[in-house]
């Protein structure tokens, strides 16, 4: 009878070895080349997931991607202003739905971007 494993298998650690050059190391990391990309990793997500929580209490108020409308920039930064005033007096949080002024003048600020963005003239 032939036995199927006359040769050793190899493991796989060896097999990566082989797969790589004579300075491979298997406690080495590995490379990720990243230079030139977006830093996402730098975002805070709970902030940003706090704007979506704002854009969500809002969404009674106005129709999907209203901010995406043409609209009044200054209307914009006026709502961000009160906000920061708000904060300036030491309010942190909105009496009116309990978020913070900070998420809120960073949506505002977002809207006020995508009106830039995408009604450079107006």
């Amino acid at each position: 009878m032939v036995s199927l494993l006359a040769e050793p298998i190899q493991s796989f650690e060896d097999e990566i070895k082989d797969s790589f050059d004579d300075n491979y190391e298997s406690t080495s990391q590995g490379l990720k080349q990243s230079e030139g990309k977006l830093m996402v990793q730098e975002l805070y997500w709970p902030f940003i997931e706090q704007m979506a929580r704002v854009m969500t209490i809002n969404k009674e108020k106005y129709p999907p991607k209203n901010y995406m409308r043409p609209m009044d920039k200054e209307e914009l930064l006026a709502a961000a202003q009160r906000h920061m005033l708000s904060m300036w007096l030491g309010e942190e949080i909105d009496p009116t739905d309990g978020q913070p002024h900070s998420v809120k003048v960073a949506t505002n600020m977002m809207m006020y971007y995508c009106q830039v963005k995408l009604y450079p003239n107006a």
